[in-house]
């Protein structure tokens, strides 16, 4: 056996490696006011150099409103955990990875992520509910995600198999696996190709879709390139693609198909539908259309069809089917073959098309004309329904919308020499007439030479934008443009105010030779121009006013103008201060530019009809309901306007202005108070706080008698309201919980003071009890700090009854802030908001003695209450609802003699109509002196008895009389009490009724 001493050192080599080794102690990491090492915290927002992840297992948990901020990459490990709820947010300026996280412990069943790099998660079988958005989404490893919230890219988003989402997925590209489950749209700025197996129920958007076979989609489709749907494939919904192709075999589309320049449908396919289309092509074989199609051409493999009619957009003979190319087995004009018919002719209500011009053009270059639909014979009249047109000579495509006008029709030529103006619509001529401001000529005239082709693109005041100029000319066949010239060229540069058409705001224009020059409209500026081989220079604009201005450029023979729109940048809204909710309030809006000044050409007296016209509406809100504030529209005039709106809720908020389409431009301006930043709404308006307190009542027991003792709890319906007389619902959530409201009494006559001072009211209540914008409403007998009840006290116990009215204010010293009853409502349903005005009466509560004979036959000791009607004291028969439970009565028997009466277990008492009784027992000759405990449950009685036996209060200290033991009238302070004597008669011939001795 091995001594002991020869353990030793075996024993303290191992005990230094233990203390040698790194602590390893767990941690878990509050984010709710908590100090967190290496976060800074402002309010209920931490911004942290790195989140706290030494320890294997530690844990983050964020509160419900808490943004959390790191400025680095954020990465969990599998045994850490994260919780989060509400609207909790976690961000990182690097990537979030949340992926390898056990499936026990995340536990994020609310909130948002945001990451500027790329967010991870579902590397694990991982469910949980949150928006996100990152420069890149890895969502799933095909382990099962489930998540439930938006989920938005910048950049690349991949989903993997088995994930599904409830939810709407945005990215610049999306890649979803197979399996995979989305309940949500899906619109991407890119490529967005969709694997085998796929469900999405929704809308679908991107550049490029590509749906491998078999995958399902109840949803729109739209693609501003390609389409493609593989086999087996189902779509519940319309397309919309310029190419769109449906691959062999059996995918069936239902709905509509738009395919601007293609539709090529692959053998067993079907589109429960119409088709419109440039070429159409049905292969082989029994490829279906179930409805009409429109079509430039169409070809039909072995047993294509379509159903009902196909339209030729180009136009065919009676009987005919000039666009189709029939390889389908079938005759024309037979029950399964074509059967077509001319495109349909313009709409109803559509008279006419007039095109506006100046009669001249320079070959190779844009002209700009003005297209209008016309209702009627003389256009005085504008056809709504819209329409679209292509133009001739140049072939562009025009839209026209619900206005009748558009003003920037593109025509161009490469021949010169004077060309009428046309249009067609559908692949028809419709009815054109033309102006050329002297006559109704559709000539213009192309002359040839070197011209300057200007592109500029509608933009923002004071952005700085690329004008393209190209030098063209056309070649000696006049069938293609050329450069006219190329190197440096000395090009003379102007502008014209078009809209409106005056204006004191300078172009600045710097050109890719190193020039710069800054002039106004009504002056030029010559500057150095280099042209590339291919007879195009970029020149760098910027325009610090709104309108329509036009760009003009000149060098030898060589002229070319463009016009295009500056909107606006930007709204700025002045900062609304406190307002009362329910009430009008008025922002000013001003029309600014990029560097922050003010665009007076955004004029309304100067441009056309509401081409300034801005909507002004809610953006988002700090807390709570949303409540109700309508949208209003305003105009500007030299770039400032003011409009009036109406929030019906309490709280925090942000106004947003938007205004779209300024003088037919695809262009949007907004504006915001604050707005949404990092998936917080910012609330800088505000804040919005109730009109007034409404206090009514809260006792249906009392409601008919209308009464209350001195310094008993007077329970009331306490709502915080609108200038209209509604509830604020989000009082105090959005605004107000730190407010405690203290209560007065006034005269109920005309709400003054009372003078001499009558007596005072205590209890407050804190609005953070308030739900919905509500005091908690309970029973008389439910009395507690999260009730607004409070209680009148006479300043002279002995006051005769005294109506008064009771009246409710918050703390606020600022009086934008402060909010009490004292108040006219306007909305229609308003009552009057101080409706309690309960009379108050000094009370106390009596206890008479009697005498009995000992025995079963109880002794009935009347209880009664009383109050002072000013000059005495009175039964009070309005008091039907005080009961005094057996336990307040503390009991002490006493006698003369060796036996004395056993204590009763009595029962409880109600009063009615003022007037109880209290039965007493006695079992042996003598009393019980009783006091009635009306104080607290934990305090003995204050009767004038001597000795004080245990007793539970029945909390009434209002029913305690204000005569002291001496006698004294005061603070009522003494419990009632009295005795019940118990005795034994002699027998009745032994009664002596007088005795008189004599003494002679």
């Amino acid at each position: 056996m091995m001594a002991p001493w020869r353990r030793l050192p075996a024993f303290l080599l191992l005990l230094a490696l233990y203390l040698l080794a790194p602590a390893c102690v767990a941690a878990t990491y509050t984010f709710n006011n908590d100090k967190i090492d290496n976060c800074k915290r402002t309010g209920k927002e931490y911004e942290c150099t790195s989140l706290p992840l030494s320890n294997e297992y530690d844990q983050i948990v964020i509160a419900n409103g808490v943004l959390v901020k790191v400025l680095s990459d954020v990465r969990f490990g599998y045994n850490q955990s994260l919780t989060m709820s509400g609207s909790a947010r976690l961000t990182s300026t690097g990537n979030l990875s949340i992926a390898d996280i056990a499936p026990a412990n995340l536990k994020v069943t609310g909130g948002s992520f945001g990451a500027a790099g790329t967010f991870s998660v579902g590397n694990q079988v991982h469910n949980l509910k949150a928006d996100v958005d990152a420069g890149k989404l890895m969502l799933g490893a095909g382990s099962g995600l489930q998540i439930t919230g938006k989920l938005v890219a910048s950049g690349e988003v991949q989903i993997g198999s088995n994930t599904t989402i409830n939810g709407p997925v945005e990215g610049g590209t999306i890649s979803i696996g197979s399996p995979v489950k989305i309940y949500g749209a899906v619109k991407s700025a890119g490529t967005l190709q969709i694997g085998s197996h796929a469900i999405i129920e929704g809308a679908v958007s991107g550049s490029t879709i590509n749906a491998d076979s078999p995958a399902s989609i109840k949803g729109d489709v739209t693609a501003t390139q390609r389409f493609t749907l593989g086999s087996g494939s189902t779509v519940n919904g319309s397309i919309k693609a310029p190419e769109t192709e449906l691959y062999s075999s059996s995918s069936t589309v239902s709905g509509n198909v738009t395919a601007s320049k293609q539709l090529v449908m692959g053998s067993s396919t079907k589109i429960n539908g119409d088709v419109d289309t440039g070429q159409l092509t049905l292969y082989a074989s029994d490829a279906l259309i179930g409805g009409n199609a429109s079509v430039d051409y169409a070809y039909l493999n072995w047993h294509g069809r379509v159903s009902k009619k196909i339209f030729c957009k180009n136009g065919t003979r009676p009987g005919q089917c000039d666009c189709v190319k029939n390889d389908s087995g079938y005759e024309v004009n037979t029950a399964n073959g074509p059967r077509c018919e001319a495109a349909s002719p313009p709409p109803n209500g559509l008279h006419h098309f007039l095109i506006t011009h100046d009669g001249s053009a320079g070959t190779c270059a844009v002209e700009y004309v003005k297209v209008s639909a016309c209702a009627n014979a003389d256009c005085s009249a504008p056809y709504n329904g819209g329409a679209t047109v292509t133009m001739a000579p140049g072939g562009a495509t025009v839209l026209i919308d619900s206005s009748g006008v558009n003003n920037r029709a593109p025509v161009s030529s490469i021949a010169t020499g004077k060309i009428d103006l046309g249009l067609t619509q559908g692949g028809v001529k419709p009815s054109v007439q033309c102006f050329d401001g002297k006559s109704n000529s559709c000539a213009m005239a192309f002359t040839g030479g070197a011209n300057f082709s200007i592109g500029v693109a509608d933009d923002k005041a004071g952005n700085t934008i690329t004008a393209t100029i190209r030098a063209l000319k056309a070649n000696d066949s006049q069938s293609a443009c050329v450069p006219a010239f190329t190197d440096e060229k000395p090009v003379q540069y102007s502008c014209d105010y078009v809209a409106p058409n005056s204006g004191a705001a300078e172009m600045r224009l710097a050109t890719n030779a190193g020039a710069t020059g800054t002039f106004a409209c009504n002056a030029s500026s010559q500057l150095k121009t280099k042209f590339n081989e291919a007879g195009i220079a970029t020149v760098q604009l910027a325009y610090p006013d709104a309108g329509r201005v036009a760009l003009k450029a000149s060098f030898e023979t060589a002229t070319g103008r463009s016009e295009f729109v500056m909107a606006p940048d930007h709204f700025t809204l002045t900062a609304v201060a406190p307002m009362r909710a329910g009430a009008d309030f008025k922002v000013d809006l001003e029309a600014r530019n990029k560097d922050g000044k003010v665009t007076p050409n955004f004029d309304r007296d100067t441009l056309l009809a509401k081409a300034t016209e801005t909507t002004v509406a809610l953006d988002c809100l700090g807390a709570g309901m949303a409540g109700s504030l309508e949208s209003v529209k305003t105009e500007f005039s030299k770039g400032k306007a003011s409009a009036t709106l109406n929030f019906s809720e309490a709280g925090y908020l942000d106004l947003l202005a938007s205004q779209s389409g300024f003088l037919d431009s695809k262009l949007t301006t907004l504006g915001s108070t604050g707005g949404i930043v990092d998936g917080a709404c910012q609330a800088e308006a505000g804040p919005f706080v109730p009109a007034y307190f409404q206090v009514e009542l809260n006792d249906t027991n009392r409601a008919k008698t209308n009464f209350y003792y001195s310094r008993e709890p007077i329970p009331l319906k306490l709502s915080a309201r609108n200038a209209k007389g509604e509830v604020t619902k989000n009082y105090p959530l959005g605004h107000g919980g730190d407010d405690v409201i203290k209560f007065s009494a006034v005269r109920p006559d005309n709400g003054a003071p009372f003078d001499p001072v009558l007596g005072a009211v205590s209890g407050e209540f804190e609005a953070r009890y308030f739900v919905a914008g509500e005091a908690p409403q309970a029973g008389p007998a439910q009395h507690g700090a999260r009730i607004a009840q409070p209680a009148f006290t006479f300043a002279n116990a002995l006051t005769a009854p005294s109506q008064i009215r009771l009246r409710a204010a918050n703390d606020a010293t600022d009086a934008n802030l402060r909010i009490t009853s004292v108040y006219t409502p306007t909305g229609n349903a308003a009552a009057e908001p101080e409706q309690a005005s309960p009379y108050i009466r000094t009370g106390r509560l009596r206890l008479g003695k009697r005498f009995g004979r000992v025995g079963t036959q109880p002794l009935e000791m009347p209880l009664t209450v009383e109050y002072w009607s000013g000059k005495s004291w009175v039964l009070n028969t309005q008091d039907s609802f005080t009961v005094m439970p057996a336990s307040a009565f503390a009991q002490q028997p006493g006698g003369d003699g060796a036996a004395r009466p056993t204590a009763n277990t009595l029962a409880n008492v109600a009063l009615a109509n003022g007037a109880g009784i209290l039965k007493v027992t006695g079992d042996a000759a003598g009393w019980i002196d009783i006091a009635v405990n009306l104080g607290p449950a934990n305090q003995q009685d204050t009767s004038c008895l001597a000795t004080h036996p245990a007793s539970t209060g029945a909390g009434l200290p209002w029913l305690r009389s204000p005569l002291a033991c001496n006698g004294q009238a005061g603070t009522p302070s003494t419990d009632p009490s009295a005795r019940a004597t118990f005795g034994i008669f002699p027998i009745e011939n032994r009664r002596i009724i007088h005795v008189r001795e004599v003494f002679n």
